[in-house]
């Protein structure tokens, strides 16, 4: 709990500043770098079926046959091709906004998608189709959710909106440990994560809820920006349902490929995708949520 601590606070340290000139070029750097570090470690995570990837790549330090073999494993001709990806979508999502953005999501999709299904075909001996479709899609759903934060940055009142797609999420993650730690007796999902209890999910539901509507309060306090409580309430309760249907999806891949963590970037919270898999799934929603609102606002 102390490493968990600590890094938590070191982490809110140096992701701070980008949340506070969220406006700038820093934004895009930390979506874009966070979403080609979760591709990384969703290809580290495939390769892990493959090989004892976890042990090899301790050792592939002193070892150059066993570095290439984890090299061979996360398959960089794939790897390269869904980084530049995860990489760019961030930046059309800001800079092709007012343009042809979708023309352009388009086009890189569709290349992306093309090219990796080619690779699969020459390498059909060692990276199997499935691998190859499903890497696919996560490379666009994680990259869908970085850029989602970019768009929810962009939109009108934006610099309080996008804040909502990391509030949420985290105070439903903390009211359904408290409370499922409390007062837990009915299983949630077994199969997938067996510490999760109905009464933690509700529970997390209803910090969600109660955070968002505390925040907005905030926010008129500080801004003079005003609320519309009831659709911040709504919102809020589907960002804490979807963002819990988030954080058990990426505990679904993790066990069927036989991980404990996708990374350890974050000493005690594991990778980016263990510390941001539930905003991967909420991002996107809340912006969908604002599109469908949008003469019925958030903020006014």
């Amino acid at each position: 709990m102390l490493l968990r601590t600590i890094t938590a606070v070191v982490a809110l340290g140096v992701f701070a500043p980008i949340l506070i000139f969220s406006d700038t070029p820093a934004m895009l750097v930390f979506a874009s770098a966070m979403s080609v570090i979760a591709v990384c470690e969703l290809f580290s995570c495939v390769a892990h079926s493959r090989i004892e990837f976890e042990r090899e790549s301790r050792e592939a330090l002193t070892s150059p046959r066993k570095f290439w073999r984890c090299v061979i494993a996360l398959n960089p001709f794939a790897l390269v091709p869904s980084t530049v990806f995860a990489a760019v979508l961030p930046i059309i999502a800001r800079y092709a906004l007012a343009g042809n953005f979708y023309r352009y999501i388009f086009v890189l999709f569709f290349t992306y998608m093309f090219t990796v299904l080619s690779i699969a075909v020459f390498m059909i001996g060692t990276y199997p189709v499935a691998n190859a479709a499903f890497e696919i899609v996560m490379t666009l759903y994680i990259s869908y959710g970085f850029s989602s934060l970019v768009l929810l940055r962009d939109m009108k009142y934006g610099e309080y909106v996008f804040l909502i797609a990391f509030l949420v999420p985290w105070m439903s993650d903390a009211g359904a440990y408290f409370i499922g730690r409390g007062f837990g007796k009915h299983k949630l999902s077994p199969a997938v994560s067996p510490k999760k209890t109905v009464e933690g999910a509700v529970g997390g539901v209803i910090f969600g809820t109660a955070s968002v509507l505390l925040y907005g309060m905030i926010v008129q306090k500080i801004s003079g920006a005003v609320p519309h409580y009831g659709w911040i309430a709504f919102a809020g309760f589907v960002i804490s349902v979807v963002s819990q249907c988030g954080d058990l999806i990426a505990s679904l891949i993790k066990r069927h490929y036989n991980v404990k963590d996708y990374g350890h970037i974050f000493p005690g919270h594991g990778g980016v995708l263990d510390r941001f898999d539930s905003v991967i799934a909420a991002a996107p929603f809340l912006y969908i949520l604002c599109l469908m609102m949008d003469k019925l606002s958030l903020f006014a």
